[in-house]
């Protein structure tokens, strides 16, 4: 009799619903996230408008007497080139004098129609009339017309800058989560807000005035003014110290 060949006992199956269970759950997460982001994106547009038109209010933009702007630069020359020369300097701007930098600079140019100087106050503050441009739904640009509270201050490696204090809107309230996007900026801790980064930022990256700014050595407030000044640098000893003659220490001449 002819002996029967053996057969190995079935195996057991492998169950695809734990990873149809995995597939459907990452898809529900995908699918609330989704919803929870048209929700929160449609929740700020309504939050906008409340405090937002669909047009910008117009602003003054006061055209600088002749040869006004050129004496104002030439003020500004001098005042960078005794800071370089480590000579004590002193700038005195006035309201008028900070508009004309915005109004008859061109690298200014962007923003002269937005933002215009009411007021000096104390401890370096101002208030500012603006017209921000404003993001809401796709094809749809709303205007902030308002005010902005901001102030002057010196960092130690950037220099000069510029900080929101405040933003209003007259009859109207400006959200704490819209204000605090104003204050930190569009990437916190990368900038010193959004103002700064309209205003002095591009300045602040520009070799030829990144200098300067850096060399403010105080500013304050004076009657209607803002004051800003450099310091006295100590002349190198003679002979350039241990180095050679005008070389910087440590530059390997």
């Amino acid at each position: 009799m002819a002996s029967s060949t053996p057969h190995p006992p079935p195996g057991r199956g492998v169950s695809a619903l734990p990873g149809c269970y995995i597939f459907l759950l990452g898809a529900a997460l995908l699918v609330g996230a989704g919803i929870w982001g048209v929700y929160t994106f449609l929740r700020q547009a309504d939050e906008l408008k409340a405090f937002t038109d669909t047009q910008p209010s117009p602003l003054a933009v006061d055209s600088p007497p002749a040869g006004a702007v050129d004496a104002l630069r030439g003020r500004l020359v001098a005042f960078a080139d005794a800071g370089a020369a480590g000579k004590p300097a002193e700038l005195v701007l006035t309201r008028e004098d900070l508009n004309m930098i915005l109004a008859g600079f061109p690298r200014l140019a962007d923003v002269r129609s937005l933002v215009r100087v009411r007021q000096l106050g104390p401890d370096a503050t101002f208030t500012a009339d603006v017209r921000f441009p404003m993001n809401a739904l796709p094809g749809h640009r709303r205007y902030l017309n308002g005010e902005m509270d901001g102030r002057f201050g010196l960092h130690p490696e950037a220099g000069l800058f510029v900080s929101v204090i405040d933003v209003r809107v007259p009859g109207r309230k400006v959200p704490a989560g819209f204000l605090e996007v104003y204050q930190r900026g569009i990437i916190p801790g990368k900038n010193f807000g959004f103002l700064d980064e309209m205003l002095i930022r591009n300045f602040r990256d520009d070799p030829v005035f990144a200098a300067p700014l850096r060399r403010i050595a105080s500013l304050k407030s004076g009657d209607g003014t803002l004051i800003l000044s450099t310091a006295a640098t100590p002349a190198p000893p003679a002979g350039g110290g241990p180095g050679k003659a005008g070389a910087p220490q440590g530059s390997g001449e």
